[in-house]
């Protein structure tokens, strides 16, 4: 009973949920608003009035355990990914939450092997989603599995960051960073003389500049490595 009694509370004759939302993913901000995956559904902060609205399975999203969203670049429509169910879309202006159709291995593998960790958009609307099976691309009508490899002999397959340059770099963060030339990934590095290539296991992000330069952050080492030209630079 004590257990029950705190995540929920009585208030005028009914109860209201308390789940607390003790992971956020990252954090997106469009229209004046803030969205906050976290571990207890999405939470989505006005940032004039300081109100919030909690999404989950209350009130539309299949599940609560919220990795990353991500927003439409031409039609405004917001693609929420979970840990467990796919992924959710908005669309733009309404309230109402629809599944979005995965990869043939998503829907016939288990649900957690193809968990969602990233999501991103290109210029045209092509989503990008990171996975615990590699990087895949959706083109508005198929998806397509991004998994071939050359260079050194390292793995894809979580894939927890994916970001798309102006120019249409796409990068991704799994062991190391790579970049994708011709539909393959190419592993960037970085590289230790000591301890050979450096990667932040779970907690990694990436984030390209407007001068092009890439910024990689592994959170779980503690270390934050710049990209640019060609050669990394360790930033102390």
């Amino acid at each position: 009973l004590l257990s029950f009694a705190s995540f929920m509370k009585a208030q005028d004759n009914r109860w209201e949920n308390y789940i607390d939302p003790d992971q956020v993913r990252t954090i997106v901000e469009k229209d004046n608003h803030l969205f906050l995956p976290t571990s207890a559904g999405l939470i989505e902060v006005d940032l004039e009035t300081g109100d919030f609205e909690r999404w989950s399975k209350v009130n539309g999203l299949p599940s609560n355990w919220i990795m990353a969203v991500a927003f439409h670049p031409l039609t405004g429509d917001m693609y929420v990914g979970t840990f467990d169910k796919g992924i959710a879309v908005r669309r733009a202006g309404e309230e109402q939450w629809s599944l979005l159709p995965m990869p043939d291995a998503a829907v016939h593998g288990t649900e957690t092997e193809y968990g969602v960790i990233c999501l991103t958009f290109d210029a045209e609307g092509g989503l990008w989603m990171g996975s615990y099976r590699g990087a895949h691309y959706f083109d508005g009508t198929e998806w397509k599995k991004y998994a071939q490899v050359y260079g050194p002999d390292t793995d894809f397959d979580d894939v927890f960051d994916i970001k798309v340059s102006e120019t249409g770099d796409v990068y991704a963060a799994s062991e190391g960073v790579f970049r994708l030339v011709d539909g393959k990934w190419h592993n960037l590095g970085p590289w230790d003389e000591s301890v050979g290539l450096l990667y932040g296991f779970s907690k990694q992000k990436l984030q390209v500049d407007k001068e092009g330069g890439l910024w990689y952050v592994m959170g779980s080492i503690g270390i934050i490595c710049y990209y640019r030209n060609g050669a990394w630079e360790r930033v102390e």
